[in-house]
């Protein structure tokens, strides 16, 4: 299997769980082709999209847990220039971990990539479509995010919620899956890392197929939106992260019929749709399988994600899937 990984720092413990992990991959010598460019930044850093940025940064080449070496780069297409082709004839797992909002692959003034950014990556590296997409961040598990995604990945493993700093890549089931349905079981190993773990965050694990209800139901979101209550349905603590099946419930609209020809795991269930939100301090959420971002949640260049806004924005260019 080929995995490729994107993986982003910017404190102590963050980097202390980075090394961590390289570790486990050492001493288990898998037998698969790993490819880990690693981004260590201060917790001060301030970097602008790679698409403009020109400000210099170092990036580190890992073969499996092996460093092959360190660089000097500025921008997006010199960090796709770091991974090599992939092995013909295996599954291609594509992962970013770090931070995110959902929308953008970032923490504060460290805002290097958008979610079609990281596309970009996985499409220039396989020229083809990735078999797994694995976001090992916050919040990606909205239609924001896959509808994006949906032209470059059959399965994405996202989270509806926080995120802790436990990754994907401390899972001994990743290196092990050649079908889709193993793809399960990464998601009920770092489940079980959780409760052995100190300091991690109960993280809401959506599996998503990339399939043809999923665009229909898309499609359907896209029509509705503008009729989405800011005032109802929250997961978080920001407003403009809704829960789609609850919006679409308010609307007298039932969705579970789509939701269960393209969510194959969902870790919690929507008992109760919840109309409070959760506090600030608490880094928790109200469960949702499929999230929507009403908002933009900083200041910043556009996405394609943006279509899915209240009020569509200027200048946001249509969805189109090849």
């Amino acid at each position: 299997m080929n995995i490729y990984s994107l993986y982003v720092t910017r404190s102590r413990e963050e980097k202390k769980y980075f090394y961590k992990t390289i570790d486990f991959i050492g001493q288990n010598n898998f037998d698969n082709n790993i490819q880990i460019v690693y981004l260590d930044f201060k917790y001060t850093d301030s970097y602008e999209n790679l698409v403009t940025n020109t400000k210099p940064f170092k990036a580190q080449v890992y073969q499996g847990a092996k460093l092959i070496k360190s660089v000097i780069i500025h921008n997006l297409s010199e960090l796709i220039g770091l991974y090599p082709s992939p092995k013909n004839g295996k599954p291609n797992v594509f992962m970013y971990s770090g931070h995110s909002d959902g929308i953008y692959l970032r923490k504060k003034s460290l805002r290097l990539l958008r979610i079609e950014d990281f596309c970009t990556i996985i499409s220039s590296v396989l020229n083809k479509k990735a078999d797994l997409i694995i976001y090992d961040c916050c919040l990606c598990g909205n239609i924001n995010c896959l509808s994006v995604s949906y032209p470059y990945a059959d399965y994405i493993i996202a989270s509806s919620s926080y995120w802790s700093y436990m990754s994907v890549l401390d899972t001994y089931s990743l290196f092990k899956v050649t079908k889709p349905e193993h793809y399960k079981d990464i998601i009920k190993e770092i489940m079980h890392l959780e409760k052995t773990e100190k300091d991690v965050y109960v993280t809401d694990f959506v599996l998503y197929h990339m399939n043809e209800a999923f665009l229909e139901f898309a499609k359907m979101v896209l029509e509705y939106k503008n009729y989405f209550d800011l005032k109802k349905s929250y997961v978080i603590d920001q407003s403009y992260y809704k829960d789609i099946q609850c919006e679409f419930k308010d609307l007298g609209e039932i969705v579970t019929n789509f939701f269960n020809k393209f969510i194959l795991f969902q870790r919690f269930h929507v008992r109760k749709c919840r109309n409070r939100k959760i506090s600030k301090k608490s880094d928790t959420s109200w469960p949702s399988g499929l999230l929507i971002i009403l908002k933009r949640p900083m200041k910043s260049i556009p996405t394609k994600g943006d279509v899915f806004f209240k009020t569509t924005q200027k200048g946001i260019e249509p969805l189109t899937y090849r």
